[in-house]
């Protein structure tokens, strides 16, 4: 439960500026989704990241289309998890989105960050041994009392 806390107050005080922060499930459409959703071989892609884990025994692979040739609401992505101790490789789709960061928190334990917009972002927690969504929710960065 402290690697959970850890990881909500690291990831909510280190993106995107604002002066409160507002959580819900406005952005639901953006939560990534378990399974390969898109076939990416028309499109024009990124380099893959790959994510390693503190001992090197996992990784998570993020292939996504180029943000500089589509826009964001034509963006995809699938994020493929591998490693000691997994029968099969996890994979996650996301799409609709500007950012994808991930992190391999524990042997157990992903997090996605998908940034949405300059002022809005999704964050979610997966348990790669569970096959299962530990978090996920909607985040606003208001300022100055607005959007």
């Amino acid at each position: 439960m402290r690697i959970l806390l850890l990881v909500f107050i690291t990831f909510f005080s280190c993106k995107l500026s604002g002066n409160e922060i507002v959580y819900s499930n406005n952005l639901e459409e953006h939560y990534p989704v378990e399974g390969k959703a898109f076939d990416l071989g028309s499109y024009e892609r990124e380099t893959p990241q790959v994510v390693w884990n503190d001992s090197q025994t996992r990784s998570a692979t993020v292939i996504r289309t180029r943000g500089d040739t589509y826009p964001y609401e034509r963006q995809k992505g699938f994020i493929t998890i591998e490693g000691d101790g997994l029968e099969k490789p996890r994979v996650l789709s996301v799409s609709h989105f500007r950012t994808i960061d991930v992190t391999l928190v524990t042997e157990k334990l992903i997090l996605i960050r998908i940034g949405v917009g300059r002022v809005a972002g999704v964050g979610a927690i997966y348990d790669v041994m569970e096959e299962a969504w530990v978090y996920g929710e909607s985040l606003q960065y208001i300022e100055d009392g607005g959007l």
